[in-house]
């Protein structure tokens, strides 16, 4: 393997290439490296991109002056814009197409026909606080368009086949049935395109292996059926796909997310039953997923007018808390995860089991006996306020202590902070203090020479010693007199 450096060629030895890599050994570079290469192999075989010529490269910077008439489908992935049955769009296309053989006007028939939203300009009118037309129809144009302008590939094909002022018969894409007119070709190649043609070849070639790509995963998602090997992985991609929400107060999760997160859970509980005690994690994620829709069982409903608490079944909720607890307790057996230790006290608690959450309250007391940070002391806050609220004084007053060094220490810092800050600033004032005493008599001074008189408005005056010279400024442009406007 050669990295470029500069003009010529340097060959890397094993360790040399590890150091730069990252790598911890060379079977773990050659894996890193396939899944690297691996999107540029599938783009370059599936494109062809080699055979991609100079004069493909010159193709591609045609463009067309085009118009289009659209009849949309209920399939089209632009939303809002009026349609027909794929049957019924088509014959209506038909007919359109039948009317311009016979003379019709193009652009006339697209104002009045076109689904396309457009073709008629709309502007948001404040007095009427709607959207009102904003201009004429286009007749269909869509102005200039090049061969790689991210039209779809149909539209593109029949696009590019016409000539200059030919007319395309009825042409199928996701979006409805196009009938496309050419007004004007050119062709647009960059000026320096002589010396830079090597370049924008390979970065052609390289555009189009990235394009088949994209598009071979696009339909390959929608046709594949994935099967997983390893579930612990599943659930992981779920789990970032969905992105749940924690946020208190939301009965219902954002679009989209409800049927994700109902379907993570039932994979999860499946995982964690089987293969619970050698992945923890999803046991704790499983358990935080399922505290989420306790905690907003009983929250009002969103955007309710009287903001009253959904119905709750007891009996659903103590079972779902004893499953919760189950899986804290099973996961914290082997990680650590502050928020999951207070919250399997506070269930323990509200579960009627003083003891176990006295218990838990006491192992995260334990954990953290031994902390000095400032940052920590919010935790050492909520053990004070456990202590006290479950009657052990003696336990609540160990924290207290311990938020008394926390505070001392948070204000060590901020005085040293404080001190630092200062001599900064010192520091800035010293140098630019110098430097303005470095600078030449009269540098950046203000101050009046003198025996110099004030100026009359609009004028310049010096004293009779020491006339002063206007130097016309270099490169600056005269400004047109006031009222004038330059053409």
């Amino acid at each position: 393997i050669r990295t470029r450096g500069g003009d010529t060629d340097k060959k890397l030895t094993d360790d040399e290439l590890l150091k730069l890599s990252g790598a911890s050994d060379m079977d773990s570079l050659r894996m890193d490296l396939r899944k690297a290469l691996l999107p540029e192999i599938v783009g370059a075989t599936l494109s062809d991109s080699r055979k991609l010529s100079e004069a493909d490269l010159v193709a591609s910077y045609d463009e067309a002056k085009v118009r289009h008439i659209l009849i949309s489908v209920p399939t089209s992935p632009r939303p809002g814009t009026v349609s027909l049955p794929d049957a019924q769009a088509k014959r209506k296309a038909e007919t359109i197409l039948a009317q311009i053989k016979a003379g019709g006007k193009f652009e006339e028939l697209a104002n009045e026909l076109t689904t396309d939203p457009s073709n008629k300009p709309m502007k948001y009118d404040a007095k009427l606080k709607k959207q009102v037309p904003g201009g004429a129809p286009k007749g269909g144009d869509m102005g200039w368009q090049r061969r790689d302008g991210g039209f779809v590939k149909p539209f593109a094909d029949a696009m590019f086949a016409l000539k200059k002022g030919e007319t395309s018969g009825v042409v199928k894409t996701d979006f409805g049935y196009h009938i496309i007119r050419v007004d004007d070709t050119r062709r647009q190649l960059p000026k320096d395109y002589e010396k830079t043609k090597a370049d924008l070849l390979e970065t052609f070639r390289r555009t189009a292996e990235s394009r088949a790509s994209q598009e071979f995963l696009t339909t390959s998602r929608t046709a594949a059926k994935v099967v997983w090997l390893d579930k612990s992985l599943e659930w992981r991609y779920m789990h970032g796909k969905s992105s749940p929400m924690g946020m208190m107060g939301m009965q219902m999760p954002v679009s989209g997310q409800g049927a994700d997160q109902e379907k993570l859970v039932t994979v999860l509980r499946d995982h964690v039953k089987k293969d619970g005690s050698a992945d923890p994690s999803a046991g704790l994620t499983l358990g935080k997923l399922l505290y989420q829709k306790y905690i907003m069982a009983g929250l009002p409903l969103t955007g309710s007018s009287d903001l009253k608490p959904a119905k709750v079944d007891p009996a659903a909720q103590d079972k779902l808390r004893a499953e919760i607890i189950d899986l804290y307790t099973q996961s914290l057996a082997s990680v650590e995860d502050q928020e999951a230790q207070f919250t399997l006290a506070r269930l323990h608690k509200e579960s009627g089991s003083a003891a176990k959450a006295l218990d838990q309250y006491k192992k995260i007391q334990r954990y953290h006996r031994w902390d000095t940070g400032p940052e920590t002391k919010s935790t050492h806050t909520q053990l004070e306020a456990a202590f006290k609220e479950l009657g052990h004084p003696e336990l609540a007053l160990e924290e207290t202590k311990k938020i008394a060094e926390l505070t001392k220490a948070e204000q060590e810092q901020a005085r040293k902070f404080a001190e630092e800050e200062a001599k900064r600033k010192a520091d800035e004032d010293k140098k630019k203090a110098e430097a303005a005493a470095k600078k030449p008599a009269g540098v950046g001074s203000s101050a009046k020479p003198s025996g110099s008189s004030t100026p009359a408005a609009g004028g310049v005056s010096s004293t009779p010693e020491a006339p002063l010279k206007v130097e016309p400024v270099t490169g600056a442009t005269p400004k047109p007199p006031t009222g004038s406007t330059p053409r």
